[in-house]
């Protein structure tokens, strides 16, 4: 089944030791103790590093066969793949339509065991991929990532999001809006809020996450959407990813969704 509940992520779980050590801080943090919310693992995959021709940027992502071993069972733990792929555009999907298709199959045939969703940054999905990718996968939830490549497409609006997003239907389970201010001062309002209504309003079968330079620190950014959007989730990554601030935050995220929900 999915695990459609709210989560508090993790993105870019670099090794395989790092992963087992945070199902150690999610039993140590409590997370049973706010039923509500789930932790996420979530490691990333670029289609260079699925076909083996990554760039020097990517050497910290885990080889494809690693997200296997690194993925553990744990009842309060979502295991997710976020999958970028911004070389094929629209163009190269009418050359090959099932390219596409092909690409996600193989990143799932890398970690069929334990997965729990799929995030997917592309810069071109075709709903006819989703349809077929839901049909054979139909425990999988599925997100759309929404970070600036996205909002560049959509002409940074949120007529344009909702345009962009409307051809999926309920082939997907929910949004990840990445816009942060500068600095590692936390989430963007001012970019956010209006993105995040809009889809409230006009899809409200979506779910809703955000990120954007989230750490310790800065959590209180996230505080004043939750007053209005109560199914929130958020998500940080590091880089470098260090254990030690991964922990802080999760305890120190787990501590604001229960007192926002007391």
């Amino acid at each position: 089944m999915r695990l459609v509940q709210p989560f508090i992520g993790l993105r870019g779980v670099p090794s395989i030791a790092d992963a087992h050590d945070l199902g150690k801080i999610v039993a140590e943090t409590k997370f049973s103790a706010v039923p509500a919310y789930l932790a996420r693992v979530t490691t990333t995959m670029t289609r260079r590093k699925l076909y083996g021709y990554w760039f020097k940027e990517e050497r910290s992502q885990p080889e494809p066969w690693e997200h296997q071993r690194i993925f553990a069972p744990h009842d309060r733990v979502q295991n997710t793949i976020h999958y970028v792929d911004h070389e094929k555009d629209v163009r190269q999907h009418d050359l090959f339509p099932n390219a596409e298709l092909h690409d996600l199959l193989s990143v799932l045939g890398c970690v069929e065991k334990h997965l729990h969703a799929l995030q997917l940054d592309m810069a071109f999905l075709s709903p006819n991929t989703l349809r077929d990718l839901r049909k054979m996968r139909p425990f999988l939830e599925i997100g759309i990532y929404i970070g600036d490549e996205f909002l560049h497409r959509c002409s940074r609006t949120p007529d344009g999001v909702i345009m962009s997003l409307e051809p999926y239907g309920d082939m997907i389970d929910y949004v990840l809006f990445d816009q942060g201010l500068a600095g590692k001062k936390g989430l963007d309002a001012r970019t956010l809020r209006p993105l995040l209504e809009a889809v409230a309003r006009q899809l409200p079968h979506l779910r809703l996450a955000v990120a954007g330079g989230l750490c310790p620190a800065n959590l209180e950014t996230v505080r004043e959407f939750l007053r209005d959007f109560h199914d929130l989730s958020w998500e940080s990554s590091f880089h470098p990813y260090d254990p030690a601030v991964a922990a802080d935050f999760l305890r120190k995220s787990l501590a604001l969704a229960n007192d926002v929900r007391t």
